[in-house]
């Protein structure tokens, strides 16, 4: 049974800062700590204590010494983006410069992270029923997280429905590091105790004297309490890419009006779509846009993928019009990467191909939705088969051997590439590929049939071709096996995937009927 603190922010903001007034892009669970602590002995369950003053109750240590001794094993983290601004407004602490008059200090505290929704951290074990039931008690009585203006509502969850984005790595190495990882404060053992010695010693402190206190003619500086440092770590959080393997896990779907964009448009509509959301970003493009990465090294299997999408019968959520634009966000997107995204779709309009536009709609919903679940289950007695939408071989055939079979089933592969971990990193050119033409088949990747497309224009199935390779468009059925198990989720392959092409849509068939497939 899985245990997690969930903390909702009412105006959507989150203010935090560190260190020397650095933007805090995530409240850590050391935070949380102090905030629970803060409450424990100031709230309603705090006790007298012999100095006549308010202390927390035994059970609410224990509690706070059990977060010491247990990091969150995930963070269930929201879409964030962080909002900088060079603002500044001054205050007057009434100090005194140097050469007489008095000192303004300038006040950056405007920076803030705005949040799509709550934020967890996730217990995969239910704590002890005394600890649990002081959180309970105490997380409501937490009145802001961050700064004073952050106020939030926190609150526990059993058996959390959640999904968890990021699982703690006990592993982590500085060589492991990626940019998609999360790197957070947390408590260690003693925390606790030290914070309350701290404040103990705080409030038992004298009041300067009048001659201490008096105005210094040489100017003055402003005194700051010291921050307390001890008894805390970091934990490393990773994207739990490694254990689901969808290779998109969200979906924006923005409906559009106009003339129906045909089959072979469906690669040009979603380029010009594509060209306008670079447009709106000018030169801050990201990668997840681009494809453009620092070295191939960071460059993961799938980026945000734009797909033209029919308003299939099959479709998990009906789309209201014929056609709309579909943004699939890929597993490991950077959040703030995300967040620019929609901001830029938000600012469309109208996209314009083939010498016509086309009107877009409202998204579909105001929060994506979950990419694992794009298309309604089969219904029963039915097996699931894709039908691969014209798409293009990404590959030169690797032998004499090589099928069309073959590169679709390399397709497949290489969507899910990231899975693999170091088992084909090792391998270049024909002997890598066909490891993974294998890997797949192993994984229960079957490809029924495969046609080429030989009567339409190549060009109209591709956005770029590279060099020395021939445009090779196709269709083709195929099962995906252990990669897919649900036949729910939403998976383009091939060449132009993340472009229009390659979309795989359900065509559902009795087993038997399949089997006959099996044998063509």
């Amino acid at each position: 049974m899985s245990f997690a603190i969930v903390a909702e922010f009412p105006q959507g903001v989150y203010h935090g800062h560190l260190g020397e007034g650095q933007l805090d892009l995530l409240p850590a669970i050391d935070r949380v700590h102090a905030a629970l602590l803060a409450a424990a002995g100031q709230g309603l369950r705090a006790v007298e204590g012999a100095d006549g003053g308010l202390h927390p109750n035994a059970d609410d240590v224990a509690a706070l010494e059990w977060l010491e001794q247990t990091p969150p094993d995930g963070l269930a983290l929201p879409i964030r983006t962080a909002n900088e601004s060079g603002a500044r407004a001054y205050r007057d602490l009434g100090l005194l410069k140097p050469r007489g008059g008095v000192r303004k200090v300038p006040k950056r505290d405007n920076h803030s992270v705005a949040l799509g929704g709550s934020l967890a951290w996730v217990w995969e074990d239910d704590p002890p029923g005394r600890v649990r039931d002081s959180l309970d008690e105490l997380c409501p009585d937490v009145a802001y997280l961050g700064q004073s203006d952050s106020p939030v509502r926190m609150r526990t969850e059993t058996a959390s429905p959640r999904p968890v984005t990021h699982r703690r790595d006990p592993e982590a190495r500085t060589s492991t590091s990626r940019s998609t990882d999360v790197d957070l404060a947390v408590p260690r053992p003693g925390r606790t105790g030290v914070l309350m010695a701290a404040h103990d010693g705080r409030a038992g402190a004298r009041l300067p004297t009048p001659a201490q206190d008096r105005a210094k003619a040489a100017g003055e500086d402003e005194v700051r309490e010291p921050v307390t440092s001890g008894a805390t770590g970091r934990e490393r959080y990773v994207p739990t890419r490694s254990v689901s393997t969808t290779p998109w896990v969200s979906y924006w779907v923005v409906p559009f009006r106009g003339q129906r964009v045909q089959s072979h448009e469906r690669v040009a509509f979603a380029v010009a779509m594509h060209r306008t959301l670079i447009a709106k970003h000018g030169l801050d493009a990201p990668p997840l846009l681009t494809g453009k990465y620092a070295s191939a090294t960071d460059m993961p299997a799938n980026r945000l993928a734009i797909q033209v999408v029919d308003d299939h019968p099959s479709l998990a959520h009906r789309f209201g019009s014929p056609q709309a634009f579909v943004f699939m966000v890929p597993r490991g997107a950077d959040p703030y990467e995300v967040a620019s995204v929609t901001e830029a779709l938000a600012a469309a309009s109208r996209v314009y191909a083939l010498g016509r536009g086309v009107t877009l709609d409202a998204p579909l919903t105001e929060t994506a939705l979950d990419a694992s679940e794009f298309w309604a289950p089969p219904a029963e007695q039915m097996a699931r088969v894709w039908q691969v939408l014209p798409a293009a071989v990404e590959t030169r055939a690797q032998g004499s051997a090589w099928t069309l079979a073959d590169a679709v089933t390399l397709s497949v592969a290489l969507v899910w590439r990231d899975v693999l971990g170091d088992d084909v990193a090792p391998l270049r050119g024909e002997q890598r590929y066909r490891a993974l033409v294998g890997w797949a088949r192993d994984r229960g990747v079957e490809v029924l049939s495969a046609q080429p497309i030989t009567r339409t224009p190549a060009q109209q199935y591709v956005h770029r071709t590279s060099e020395g390779l021939m445009p090779k468009p196709y269709r083709a059925q195929v099962t995906l096996g252990d990669l897919e198990r649900a036949g729910t989720a939403l998976v383009a392959i091939g060449q132009s995937r993340h472009l229009g092409g390659g979309l795989l849509v359900p065509l559902d068939a009795p087993p038997e009927i399949v089997d006959t497939w099996r044998m063509r």
